[in-house]
């Protein structure tokens, strides 16, 4: 191996095409790492191996393929992720490839050569792999994952394509090796030896004719390490399915950092929280709480979170779990009425948990600066019938929130709750690209029925609220929030408040989202997407906004608010213009001094609009004016739809979440 620090500046260029793809896959033998792979936890369990690229790095494997004109070159950068309070960037590998030159399709590569791997797991779809990735111009990130003999001969090998929402961020993912598809031979989990690869290629056609950039950090390979099961028992070790622990407490207790958490079938109610998560993993070994693959566990709680994170908890991951309350179940008159009697008397009361239970909640007020959750991530759970709110995350910083199905929350709650809010962002650092993303969620029916207690008035069950990141509603120190949010690909259909909207915020990107009558509560005259509040540099791009009749159906803005933009959204509905609507504590009026482009106002066509979900179908229909009104030139465009449709890259996406003409 050459300079621990630093990987050779060789070419790594892979003459790709859709049938020639098994050219990246090596039959020869690869370098072997003279780094150590493995963690100091218990090979087959919890975290395989991990790199974080601050002192060493991986070998660089063998050039497998040449295109002619293509240059690449691959160092160690400190241009990596931000791993402490207010820190400097951490290590990474860089890619830098030009194909500007390129006589044919083509492609490159950041590859590890042969890492030493202890796993007795064969389950893939127990194997994660996780990684942060940066890109200057968002394209597929074509993984592959070969399995090696004893001698570093390739035995067979795995591969998928990984998107990320938006260039010029670092963004977290993790892929369970199940979802990957066979390249060649026959790929083995168990094997002595592995080797990953990260590719500008999607194996489907030419990347960009222009200089790109990669970076990668933090790439781990996880399976579990503790279950929980509902038969189990907490005196067990955790350590299998056999001797799983009985509690998700228990297992959260029980975790170290690059532990993976797997729930198995069954019903787990908490007493407090089912899971009350204070502690946290590293950079480069997260923690993960999901769901055993194939079961879908219920997590309930009779406290005032289901899954509550605060203290200072940083590196965890949510998956794929069910995280209900017991709306159903109570009265609206029995919420209404709680408290009454206190307040009277002149009592200071905070309401019954009963009735104000959120589903996942990251929240701390008392900490100091620099010690508050950060880098969570909270994927593909369905979240329903809180009576609080359903994902909220406050006072916080690099949260993720992918792919949620998040309905039916916070009708009893006293707090002006939503279905999906980001409150009071805190700056873990200065880095002023986006840190904040609410990405390809289903939000509906979230509604409050029970007056906001601050103001005596119903208020939000918005579908998604990015709320107050100027901080003017707090104390000193007022530190406004220097990072961007990014709101994309999310369906908001029925809520009563808005379905999104940035409130007394600002560096808010809204992009490529579909609404429908949402502000359904008849007390509010919302609208379906605004910057309402003392709002800053909120881009409102490729938006479907379709009023309930008689609501406010174009856009709102505070005049107080500065460098607001709407700009082609298509707007439909019946409802008078003229209506004052906003949202939270201001009042808003219509817009005023805002940059409006490109907009239009008429009926998108949707395939089957609905209220009901099971027969809601918001795709555009053929002869949709929705179809190819977007620009693809907006920051924040999706490369993807919510449904992981391809959009045209350049110029004429589709307005809304969704990207085709559909036909049934």
């Amino acid at each position: 191996m050459k300079n621990p620090t630093l990987w050779s500046a060789v070419a790594v260029a892979l003459a790709l095409s859709a049938s020639s793809c098994t050219a990246q896959t090596p039959t020869t033998s690869l370098p072997t790492s003279s780094t150590p792979a493995t963690s100091s936890a218990a090979a087959s369990s919890g975290l395989l191996l991990s790199a974080d690229f601050n002192s060493s790095t991986w070998p660089l494997a063998s050039v497998v393929g040449t295109s002619k004109g293509v240059t690449a070159q691959i160092s160690r950068q400190n241009d990596g992720t931000i791993d402490s309070y207010k820190g400097q960037p951490s290590g990474s590998l860089s890619l830098l490839a030009d194909f500007s030159k390129a006589n044919n399709t083509a492609g490159a590569s950041l590859s590890s050569g042969a890492l030493e791997f202890k796993n007795k797991e064969a389950n893939l779809a127990k194997i994660t792999l996780g990684f942060d990735a940066w890109q200057d111009e968002v394209h597929p990130i074509r993984v592959v994952v070969q399995s090696l003999d004893a001698k570093g001969k390739v035995t067979g090998a795995l591969v998928a394509t990984v998107l990320l929402p938006v260039a010029g961020a670092w963004y977290r993912s993790t892929l369970d090796l199940d979802k990957t598809r066979p390249l060649s031979g026959k790929f083995d989990p168990t094997a002595s030896k592995i080797a990953l690869s990260f590719g500008l290629s999607d194996g489907d056609g030419a990347v960009s004719r222009a200089p790109q950039v990669l970076r990668l950090d933090n790439v781990s390979l996880s399976v579990p390490a503790l279950y929980v099961s509902a038969s189990g028992q907490d005196s067990n070790d955790g350590r299998t399915e056999k001797t799983a622990f009985a509690t998700i407490q228990k297992a959260v207790d029980s975790a170290v950092p690059g532990d993976v958490i797997s729930v198995l079938q069954g019903i787990y109610q908490g007493q407090g929280s089912a899971a009350h998560i204070t502690k946290g993993g590293t950079a480069a070994a997260w923690i993960t709480l999901r769901a055993n693959p194939g079961a879908k566990p219920v997590l309930h709680s009779d406290g005032w979170d289901v899954i509550k994170f605060d203290k200072a908890p940083a590196y965890w991951e949510i998956r794929d779990l069910t995280v209900s309350g017991k709306r159903a179940t109570l009265k609206l008159e029995d919420a209404l009425a709680d408290g009454v009697l206190k307040e009277k008397e002149g009592k200071p009361y905070y309401g019954d948990p009963l009735y104000n239970s959120n589903g996942i909640s990251i929240f701390d007020r008392t900490q100091p600066q620099e010690a508050r959750p950060h880098h969570i991530r909270i994927v593909d759970n369905d979240v329903f019938d809180n009576t609080g709110g359903g994902i909220s995350a406050i006072n916080c910083d690099y949260i993720t929130i992918e792919g949620n199905r998040v309905r039916n929350n916070c009708h009893f709650m006293r707090y002006g709750g939503s279905g999906i809010s980001v409150f009071h962002s805190w700056n873990f650092d200065d880095n002023s690209n986006y840190r904040m993303f609410v990405v390809g969620n289903v939000s509906n029916g979230n509604r409050t029925f029970v007056p906001w207690a601050q103001i005596g008035k119903i208020s939000d069950g918005n579908g998604i609220i990015i709320d107050d990141n100027i901080q003017s509603q707090v104390a000193d120190p007022k530190i406004p929030y220097v990072g961007r949010t990014l709101v994309q690909n999310n369906l908001c259909f029925g809520n009563g408040g808005s379905g999104i909207h940035a409130y007394a915020s600002r560096f808010v990107d809204i992009v490529n989202n579909t609404t429908y009558y949402n502000a359904q509560s008849p007390e509010l005259s919302w609208r379906q997407i605004f910057a309402g509040g003392l709002c800053e540099d909120v881009r409102i791009f490729n938006n479907i906004l379709y009023a309930p009749k008689g609501k406010p159906l174009n856009f709102s803005t505070n005049a107080n608010s500065r460098g607001i933009v709407y700009a082609d959204n298509l707007f439909f509905g019946d409802g008078d213009n003229g209506v004052q609507g906003g949202g939270g504590l201001g009042g808003d009026t219509g817009v005023t001094g805002a940059d409006i482009t490109g907009n239009m106002q008429a009926d998108p066509k949707f395939v089957r609009p609905s209220l009901d979900p099971t027969l809601a179908d918001f795709r555009l229909a053929p002869g949709s004016p929705g179809i190819d009104m977007g620009k693809g030139a907006h920051p924040g465009v999706p490369f993807n739809d919510l449904l992981g449709h391809k959009r045209p890259q350049g110029n004429a996406p589709d307005v809304g979440a969704y990207e085709m003409p559909a036909t049934g």
